[in-house]
């Protein structure tokens, strides 16, 4: 990830700006978001 290797260390936070996602129940969300993070971070 590019702010890691720019030596970044801190925590992460995630901010929703999708309207489609505004409106899915927050526990798919929720599941949504752990998947990715665990894929992606």
């Amino acid at each position: 990830m590019a702010v890691e290797e720019g030596g970044y260390a801190g925590p992460i936070e995630v901010e929703i700006f999708n309207y489609a996602i505004w409106h899915t129940p927050g526990d798919e969300v929720l599941h949504l978001m752990k998947e990715r993070y665990l894929a992606y971070v």
